[in-house]
């Protein structure tokens, strides 16, 4: 018998070996004992020829990834103009769900539904440049209690820098028409909580200017551009925290700048916890 190690991992040892054919039977029963799992070589060629023919293969898949990477690179001009598509076809898409809402006649059609008292006359406005007075009617009607409380549908309205936090609202439940937008007392709160948390200034600017640019250089879709609002104005409260803390990056701010003492940490991670946690608590 003529027997090779071919690899070992911490618990196994692969080897081969050769025998006479008559031996085979009495080898197998011996290596049997010591829980010697055979495997048969599934090719037709030798290792050798085989190991080859893999080598060759994987460098056909390696230059053919590196054409679909090019390929790939080359169609990144078109994702900006693939995401106005998606916005002007989901748009088509929900004016034809609203056709659905239409009472239909031979001459006429019937159109109600609800609209913000602010754009009562922008809508008059459009309609009237849009179709000759002969040709439609509009009316107006003040919703009663019974509409109030199941139809009405709700609008929050809040000032530019407090908009963005309605997606927090939005995430849980909007409040009904007469019930009051807790949106304005949950963004303080959340300012606070979200700059205490990441408290870098670092990243704080680094959030900062990566939101402006992406206002300003990328078309971005209404849902996007208030996401990333949102977390524009978190950068804020994120330098702000940073500063208290005194971090730049992980790393503490200089006690010096220029010759001027400067006042951070004003508080400290290692040193003030009861006070952090007295803070966290209000």
């Amino acid at each position: 018998v003529y027997m090779e190690e071919i690899d070992y991992t911490p618990k196994q040892v692969y080897l081969s070996y050769v025998a006479l054919k008559k031996s085979v039977a009495v080898i197998e029963e011996i290596a049997g004992k010591y829980g010697f799992n055979k495997e048969t070589y599934p090719y037709e060629q030798n290792p050798k020829e085989k190991l080859q023919e893999t080598k060759q293969q994987l460098s056909i898949v390696h230059e053919q990834q590196k054409k679909i990477t090019t390929a790939l690179g080359q169609c990144s001009g078109y994702i900006q103009e693939f995401e106005w598509v998606e916005e002007v076809t989901l748009a088509v898409a929900e004016r034809e769900k609203i056709k659905e809402r239409f009472i239909h006649a031979t001459y006429l059609i019937v159109l109600q539904g609800w609209v913000d008292a602010e754009e009562k006359q922008n809508l008059l406005h459009v309609l009237n440049e849009t179709v000759s007075e002969e040709d439609i009617y509009v009316s107006f009607e003040t919703p009663n209690s019974e509409e109030i409380q199941q139809e009405v549908p709700t609008k929050l309205k809040n000032h530019p820098l407090v908009e963005p936090f309605e997606l927090l609202t939005e995430m849980y439940s909007l409040p009904k028409y007469e019930e009051v937008d807790p949106t304005p007392w949950m963004t303080p709160f959340y300012l606070v909580f979200f700059g205490m948390m990441v408290a870098d200034v670092g990243y704080g600017l680094l959030m900062l200017i990566g939101t402006i640019l992406a206002q300003k250089l990328l078309v971005l879709p209404r849902g996007m551009k208030r996401f990333v609002k949102f977390f524009e104005i978190l950068s804020i409260p994120s330098i702000i925290w940073g500063l208290i803390y005194s971090s730049f990056f992980g790393q503490s701010l200089p006690k010096e700048l220029f010759g001027i003492r400067l006042p951070f940490p004003i508080l400290s991670t290692t040193d003030d916890v009861n006070t952090i946690l007295i803070l966290s608590v209000i």
